[in-house]
């Protein structure tokens, strides 16, 4: 099979594998598709810094470099966690239980207004998670939780997690059926867990993020039922994240074939009956581009674009989505910058503002209701494409001096939902 010489043009630091001209994009090591799209794959990564995955022990330079440049920090706080799923990326990963000193020395180190993720393998295992909330708040940061959303099913815990300051929650969630959280999660009572830690989110208007783990012959057909559901509780959904699901770490499903980014737009596109589509993706994340470049040109600092759009809910039997910029639209706005035609511009000022406030924020800046659909890349600590991110993850190596609160780094692309 012809490869095709974008490979050292986008090499990384790190293995990304191999392009071939029938648009696979594949890793080396297990024949693990990444793309199976080549022209969508270009477009996508048009335009971005080259970067890769690095570990390290932090030195004082580092520091300073998070502390100006890194907007998204993901803090694995424990190794433990409460359900036995036959579908985990994290089985493998080994690292200490963070304290509440190591958190208050890296939350002395960072500055302020970032968003902090607690993760893990689940973050709410851990005994001192409403402290650690607290703390992250106080410190002028900005506390979020990725969970599986088992515990949240009592209404104190969901309760108490409001009091001690928690900004949003992304929740596991794969479908609607019993026989999906068989499959997934080894516990088909998982699913009325689910539902009701969903109502308490609901009950304390949390905003939550869906994160969907899509596994190709199991839950396929559960996108379209997700849609509607963010749809129809809009009050407190502002966000699905999709997945393709990946044999890394603990896999004990049969999977027909990997669903790339590609691949689950396509399904979006069908199961949205073509209010979604790959144009509109790739049109918004080059507008994205235009944006982040400018701010850095000027000197400010802005995140990475993610590959994730906003759709408009419109209020019909059953509700639909809309464009949130209309398609037309968006291509006048990226020809206008492309031939610097910046008076031109003006009128769409109040959609660009909009959409790219600090993230903490611009989902409380609609006037309409808005769901952001992210169709993700494949799931696993492997997955780095070319593209400089800002979002790190820091936890406590086992590896490391004990009474040395230094942590190690991760560079990732925040695909961690599964």
């Amino acid at each position: 099979m012809q490869k095709l010489g974008l490979k050292e043009k986008y090499k990384l630091q790190t293995r990304i594998g191999d392009f071939y001209t029938d648009g696979r994009i594949v890793f080396n090591e297990n024949d693990m598709i990444m793309e199976n799209n080549l022209d969508f794959f270009r477009k996508k990564i048009q335009g971005l810094k080259k970067g890769g995955e690095w570990k390290g022990t932090v030195t004082k330079k580092t520091w300073k470099f998070i502390k100006k440049n890194i907007f998204y920090i993901l803090l694995n706080v424990t190794n433990r966690c409460n359900s036995k799923c036959n579908v985990c990326f994290m089985n493998d990963r080994k690292f200490k239980e963070m304290s509440i000193v190591d958190l208050k020395f890296i939350l002395s180190k960072i500055g302020k207004n970032k968003s902090i993720f607690l993760f893990g393998k689940e973050p709410t295992m851990h005994q001192k998670i409403f402290e650690m909330i607290d703390i992250i708040r106080k410190s002028g940061n900005f506390p979020e939780i990725y969970t599986n959303g088992l515990k949240l099913s009592d209404s104190e815990y969901v309760r108490r997690l409001k009091t001690s300051g928690i900004k949003k929650v992304y929740f596991s969630l794969d479908g609607f059926t019993e026989e999906i959280y068989e499959k997934l999660r080894g516990d088909k009572n998982q699913l009325y867990i689910k539902m009701k830690a969903l109502q308490n989110l609901k009950k304390f208007n949390i905003p939550t993020f869906l994160g969907f783990t899509l596994v190709d012959g199991i839950n396929n057909d559960q996108i379209k039922y997700v849609l509607n559901f963010a749809m129809n509780n809009d009050d407190f959904i502002r966000a699905i994240f999709f997945y393709g699901a990946t044999p890394y770490g603990r896999f004990n499903v049969e999977m027909k074939r990997y669903l790339t980014t590609s691949d689950i737009i396509l399904l979006l596109e069908e199961a949205s009956n073509g209010k979604i589509t790959m144009e509109y993706f790739l049109e918004f994340k080059k507008l994205k581009e235009y944006v982040y470049n400018f701010m850095n040109k000027i000197g400010l600092s802005f995140p990475t674009p993610f590959f994730n759009v906003p759709y408009k809910i419109v209020r019909h039997s059953p509700p639909q989505l809309e464009e949130y910029i209309p398609l037309k639209e968006l291509k006048k706005i990226n020809e206008n910058i492309e031939k610097k035609k910046y008076i031109s511009l003006l009128k769409y000022v109040k959609y660009v503002v909009r959409c790219f406030k600090p993230i903490e924020s611009y989902y409380k800046t609609f006037k309409e209701k808005v769901l952001w659909i992210d169709p993700g890349n494949i799931n696993t600590p492997i997955n780095h494409l070319p593209v400089q991110h800002d979002t790190l993850a820091l936890e406590i190596s086992n590896a490391t001096n004990p009474d040395s609160p230094m942590p190690i780094i991760v560079n990732l692309s925040g695909d961690t939902f599964q």
